[in-house]
Formats: structure tokens, C-alpha cells, sequence
């Protein structure tokens, strides 16, 4: 009961910090700048620079150097949906594990950095605008610092890392002796997937074959309906993770589940559907119905995406967003009918933590809409023209572009951008 009452205070903080109403000072926070070095990291593939007088000049590089555009735009993505994929599995993790006393210590430690993890959301968010605008031909004078800002508390936050290897060392040491649920099986499978996209951008070659090792424990058919069962906006970011290790080819056990269609669209999925119903919902003044009307739309813009196969069609079904689109409308329904009945669900305290709970997923909705959507939707059709770029550069007969170098040079590219440098890629 105590990491379920845990969950509701933290979920209620997640509540507030994704949709940006409380964002931290991060600039002094000191970084390890070594954690971004490696062979890969060194690759004489493509070699980077940095300038001495700075980063500064970020709003004009964006501008006129396109290679250095695509850093930022590609950096910035990784950054941002890697530090989203972290508070949702501790969410997930507390969901699933948070009443078994082997994951006591770890769940324990993940709670303690959660203010931390989504203050550095929220950090990422107030760059990410910041980027889209100017790539919108807008002038930001905060540019440079608030994405430096940005890197150094993403760089930060990866000091977190271990405790996702502590979840997935529990795991695997939980089930030799007891039976696990699908759904904590799928949680430690994505800690999986986070490490090894950590490995990658790392050039850590030897933990990318150990996590490799490990594998997932889940099948396909039995990750698609486990990924069912969390929200909406969990299922998004899991989907968003997943698209970031396909366009840099890294090992992911839900691109093996999905249709390629739902993970190489999520992003372009998300923010057409934003733009859909922007003019129709208030964002301040968030209820469920119009969650349960965003998730409708979410599903079906899913949905309409997918080719007419057995596949597709096995897939709507094992993770239930056919099922959910007939509930969600029906919830919205009796929502409506309960309304007289409202301030008797707050007296009720049992019923008023289910209340705070609703909150909780409605603002992750609405941050999943604004964050990849409203506020950034030009960021992310640069990103889908970068990504389609890398994927066509890693398929040339000749040269190729090698994923581990290219994740190598993000890592460093984010490592140089935190401590204020200007860095250069060459993905092409």
C-alpha cells in the first residue's frame, strides 16, 4: 500500500512537470564528460570539431549550416525521447513491481530521482520549442542557453542509468524462483531496450553484447498485448523509443513486435492527430472526456496507417486498440452521466485517488500531444527527413554509414553540446 500511495504522489508531480509548469534551474549541474568518450565515440569515419568561441552562435548554425541542423535536430530528439522513455518505465516499473519486496531497493531508488527525471523533461520541452521556433524563422534570444541547459541535464541524468540494470539484474535473478506477470517481463525487456540504445551512443561495444545476451523474455505476440495494457500515453512512448533505435539500428524488442508502419509513423502519427484536435480542446482545462476523446483519435490515426494485412490487422487486435476505441467512447459517455455525481466522488477518498490518478494520465496525453505535436511539429518532420536519410545512408552499397559510429558521434555530439561547444556530424 505504501508504493501505491507512492505512485499517486508521484504521478501527481509528473502531472505538473510534463506539461512544463514546473521547470528546475539545471545549469550549474556538473557533468562527466568522459561518459560520452569510446572507440566508437572516435570514429574516423566522421570527425567533428569544436569551435572555440562556442556555442553562442547556435540560432545562426541552425540556419545556415544544415549538417549542423542535423545534429541538433537528431540529438535533440534522442535526448528528448530517451528522457521521456526513462520517467515512463519508472512509472511502468512501479505499476508492475512496486508491491514485490525483491524490488523494493530498486523501485525505492528510482522514486528518489523521478522529480529529477521529469525536471529534466520539462527542461527538454523549453528547448525543444526553442529549436522548432527557430527553425520556424523565429528569433529566440534563449536558444543557446536553454539547450545547453537541456544537454547538460539530459548528460546528468544519465548517471541514472544503473538502476536500470539493477531492474533488469531483479528481474532475471526474480524469475528463476517465482512466476512473473507478462506485464513486469515487458517493463524489464524495455530497461533492456534503453540500455542498449545507452550502449550504443556510449561506443560501450562489450555491454551491447551482454544486454544482446540477455535478450527479451517476452515473444512478439505476447509484447504487442502486454504494451495493451498500459496507457496511452506509456504506449507512445514506448512506440517513440522504438523509432528512434529503428532509424539508428540499434536492437529493439518492440520494433521486432510492431508493424513497421506504427513505429517508423509514430511521430507523424502524434502530431497530425495534435493538430487535429488542437482547436477543439483546451488544454488548461483538461477532463476525461476529452482524454478519452484523444486516445480515440490516437488509436484510429494509428489504425488508418496500417496496410490492409493479417499481420496489421492481428496487431489492432493484440494490443486492443480496436476494443479500446468502442470503451474509451463508452467511458466518455458515462463520464458525462456522473457528473452530477462529482462531488461525491471527491468526498469519497478511495475514489478521489482514482480522481488524481485520471489527472495523471489526462496531462500525460495532453504532454505526449504537445511535446511531439503543437509545439515542436516542424522539429519533428526535420527529424523524419534526417531519419530517412540515415536509413538510406546505411544502405548504400558503398561507404556505408556504420550505426555504431553514427550513435557514437551522437553521444559525443550531445557530451559537447552540454559543456556549451559547438560540434559537428557528418551523417552522410
Amino acid at each position: 500500500m505504501k508504493n501505491k500511495k507512492g505512485l499517486i504522489i508521484l504521478s501527481s508531480v509528473i502531472a505538473v512537470c510534463a506539461v512544463g509548469l514546473v521547470i528546475s534551474p539545471l545549469v550549474d549541474w556538473s557533468v562527466d564528460t568522459g561518459s560520452t568518450s569510446g572507440n566508437i565515440g572516435k570514429s574516423s569515419r566522421f570527425s567533428r570539431k569544436t569551435a572555440d568561441e562556442g556555442i553562442s552562435n547556435m540560432e545562426e548554425l541552425i540556419v545556415s549550416d544544415p549538417d549542423y541542423k542535423n545534429g541538433i535536430v537528431t540529438a535533440y530528439m534522442v535526448m528528448h525521447t530517451r528522457a521521456q522513455q526513462f520517467s515512463n518505465l519508472v512509472d511502468m516499473s512501479n505499476e508492475v513491481a512496486g508491491e514485490i519486496p525483491e524490488y523494493a531497493e530498486v523501485i525505492d531508488e528510482m522514486n528518489k530521482v523521478y522529480v529529477t527525471v521529469n525536471n529534466v523533461c520539462a527542461s527538454l520541452i523549453r528547448a525543444g520549442e526553442n529549436i522548432n521556433a527557430t527553425l520556424n524563422g523565429e528569433k529566440r534570444p534563449d536558444l543557446a542557453q536553454n539547450t545547453i541547459n537541456a544537454s547538460l541535464a539530459y548528460t546528468t541524468l544519465q548517471k541514472q542509468n544503473k538502476l536500470a540494470t539493477q531492474f533488469i539484474e531483479v528481474t532475471d535473478e526474480y524469475v528463476k524462483t517465482n512466476e512473473a506477470s507478462d506485464r513486469l517481463l515487458f517493463v524489464r525487456d524495455q530497461w533492456v531496450d534503453y540500455q542498449l540504445m545507452t550502449a550504443a551512443l556510449e561506443g560501450d561495444e562489450k555491454s551491447a553484447e551482454a544486454l544482446e545476451k540477455k535478450g527479451s523474455l517476452l515473444t512478439a505476440e505476447k509484447s504487442v498485448a502486454a504494451l495493451g495494457s498500459f496507457t496511452i500515453g506509456q504506449q507512445i512512448s514506448v512506440l517513440q523509443s522504438a523509432c528512434i533505435s529503428n532509424t539508428l539500428d540499434v536492437e529493439n524488442s518492440v520494433v521486432r513486435a510492431v508493424p513497421d508502419e506504427v513505429v517508423s509513423n509514430v511521430f507523424n502519427v502524434v502530431s497530425n492527430t495534435a493538430e487535429m484536435v488542437a482547436n477543439n480542446i483546451n488544454t488548461d482545462q483538461i477532463n476525461s472526456v476529452q482524454v478519452s476523446e484523444m486516445a480515440t483519435d490516437l488509436q484510429r490515426s494509428f489504425i488508418s496507417n496500417l496496410s490492409n494485412t493479417i499481420e496489421s490487422e492481428q496487431f489492432v487486435k493484440a494490443i486492443g486498440w480496436d476494443e479500446a476505441v468502442v470503451a474509451n467512447q463508452a467511458d466518455a459517455i458515462q463520464v458525462v452521466a456522473n457528473q452530477a455525481d462529482a462531488a461525491q466522488v471527491v468526498a469519497n477518498q478511495a475514489e478521489a485517488v482514482q480522481v488524481v490518478a485520471n489527472q495523471a494520465e489526462a496531462a500525460q496525453v495532453v504532454s505526449s500531444f504537445n511535446v511531439v505535436g503543437m509545439q515542436i511539429g516542424t522539429l519533428v518532420s526535420s527529424f523524419e527527413q534526417v531519419s530517412n536519410n540515415i536509413k538510406m545512408g546505411m544502405k548504400a552499397s558503398d561507404e556505408m554509414i556504420r550505426n555504431d559510429a553514427i550513435c557514437g558521434e551522437l553521444g559525443s555530439f550531445i557530451g559537447e553540446t552540454s559543456i556549451g561547444q559547438v560540434a559537428s556530424l557528418k551523417f552522410f
